[in-house]
């Protein structure tokens, strides 16, 4: 069976945000990462793991391809 084809470019909405305490100072940050063709958002409390499923996204991860 064939794997359907990737597509050639992927174009996401990034969204990041400071968290703060109650003095203003940022304690962390977050991110979400929005597909405008499908709407599919996932939200990532760390910058490593939004790398992770970025690389896992445009790699293949998804489709069984390393």
């Amino acid at each position: 069976m064939t794997q359907p084809k990737r597509p050639r470019y992927c174009s996401y909405l990034l969204r990041c945000w400071a968290e703060t305490d109650a003095s203003g100072e940022v304690i962390l940050w977050r991110f979400s990462l929005e597909d405008p063709r499908t709407g599919q958002r996932r939200g990532f409390a760390h910058l490593t793991d939004l790398v992770i499923a970025l690389q896992d996204e445009l790699m293949g991860e998804k489709q069984g391809v390393k």
